[in-house]
């Protein structure tokens, strides 16, 4: 019987790959000739890792060693996101997945896209749905612009703006001269004169200031007055603010909050509705609906309040490496749940939906 088995989950992973190559020789022949002659290998790996994936079908287990190992009843997870497998979506990634409700279809995320029997992506071109057309990096065209770089030059059909890049760079009341001289000025006088970094001079009738190096200058404006030799020395008065820096002590009162450091060991920051405290690499902080603590970079950890009853719970590794939120009702219902270990990420919405993320962007969606 277990052989049996294991030859239909083979038989699975045969038609898998199957169904993949016919759809590439149905919507392009040509890619499908580049992938059969140029990766014949990797498919290969692909189907013996997908006969492995399916054969796993018959244990009825509740591991959850995510993102290593998850198995339920409704999905199994290998290695995420490298293999995701649930009752109406599969994913081999970066080989092979579908988004858009199986309209859209990914090979080799991201060269290649094809959506409604169309080729809309093959890197380093873009074709889409609004006839929008990329040659990267030389050519740009849509029905609003059309811009070329031939490198050093640079062409775009706006009237307000020219240049020769990197040498030479105009838009309306902006000048930019390679390699360090910027200009910005009205009709009456100079705003903005830069030649960095020795000098740099700021006035519109509201405020003044000139830096010299960037190292010591001066501002001045109706309410303010600050002076500064960086990294010594700087001093500010304001209406409601006083603050003074003499290295490597660092005080500052305002109307809210009373800051007091001796950088880099230690710093204290007490206001009316928060407070923290940091004594080299470990801190603690308290809000009216949030407290949180820590060894940075290490360990983070964090408690809120939601309101309506919900509690949020949030731990960090290593820096954020991996990443854990929890949102919880009265009852220790989860309500919300986001994982996300390097830049690969799975949510749980409140909705019930269940997102594919990688950088935050939506990979793909489903319920």
């Amino acid at each position: 019987m277990n052989t049996s088995n294991t030859f239909q989950k083979s038989i699975k992973g045969l038609n898998f790959i199957q169904i993949i190559l016919n759809h590439l020789k149905l919507k392009s022949l040509y890619l499908y000739h580049c992938i059969i002659s140029n990766i014949s290998k990797k498919i290969i790996i692909v189907f013996l890792f997908c006969n492995f994936c399916f054969c796993i079908d018959n244990i009825y287990a509740n591991i959850d060693a995510w993102p290593l190992l998850e198995i339920n009843d409704e999905s199994t997870t290998i290695l995420y996101p490298l293999f995701v497998k649930e009752k109406n979506f599969t994913m081999i990634f970066p080989f092979y997945f579908n988004t858009n409700q199986g309209k859209d279809h990914h090979f080799f995320w991201p060269l290649v896209k094809i959506s409604e029997d169309r080729l809309k992506r093959a890197l380093p071109f873009w074709l889409s749905e609004d006839n929008d057309f990329t040659l990267f990096p030389l050519l740009r065209q849509t029905p609003k612009y059309t811009f070329w770089s031939v490198p050093p030059m640079y062409f775009q059909n706006d009237d307000n703006f020219s240049a020769i890049i990197p040498f030479y760079i105009k838009n309306k009341n902006k000048l930019f001269i390679f390699p360090n001289i910027y200009r910005n000025k009205n009709k009456k006088k100079i705003k903005n004169f830069i030649v960095f970094p020795f000098v740099d001079y700021y006035n519109d009738n509201f405020t003044k200031s000139i830096n010299y190096l960037y190292l010591t200058g001066n501002k001045i404006s109706e309410n303010h007055e600050s002076k500064w030799f960086l990294p010594f020395y700087y001093s500010c008065i304001e209406k409601n603010l006083n603050s003074l820096w003499i290295l490597p002590y660092y005080y500052r009162n305002s109307k809210y909050q009373v800051i007091t450091e001796f950088f880099p060991v230690y710093s204290k920051t007490k206001g009316i509705n928060h407070e923290s405290l940091r004594i080299f690499n470990y801190y603690t902080e308290k809000k009216l609906n949030k407290k949180s603590k820590g060894i940075f970079p290490f360990y983070h950890y964090v408690v809120s309040n939601k309101g309506n009853n919900e509690k949020g719970y949030v731990i960090e590794l290593f820096a954020s490496l991996y990443k854990k939120e929890l949102v919880l009702s009265e009852n220790g219902k989860i309500i919300e749940k986001k994982r996300r270990f390097l830049f690969f990420s799975d949510e749980l919405n409140r909705n019930g939906k269940r997102q594919f993320k990688i950088f935050d962007s939506v990979i793909s969606e489903r319920m």
